[in-house]
């Protein structure tokens, strides 16, 4: 979502229900690369689309109260950096 897309008409539960999608794909993709399943070169263009995504302030916000639902040190890890990191 661009940071200036206006949200007024979409209601909280809908963006909450959206970024946990969003987060639960992004995990599933960790746990592929991590056992070796997705190839590093494919890796490494979805890290840069979740890298961009991160960067956007709402993913950002919505990673910070979603995160905690997540057991996975390493992929929790993995997300704090890429909130931190610039495109």
């Amino acid at each position: 979502m661009p940071d200036n897309l206006d949200t007024s008409s979409i209601d909280n539960k809908n963006v909450d229900t959206f970024m946990r999608l969003y987060f639960n794909l992004c995990s599933e993709e960790y746990y592929l690369h991590s056992k070796g399943v997705i190839d590093d070169r494919v890796w490494e263009l979805w890290t840069k689309g979740i890298k961009t995504s991160m960067n956007n302030t709402k993913y950002k916000i919505a990673w910070q109260s979603l995160g905690v639902y997540y057991d996975d040190e390493n992929f929790i890890h993995f997300m704090n950096n890429l909130t931190r990191e610039k495109v």
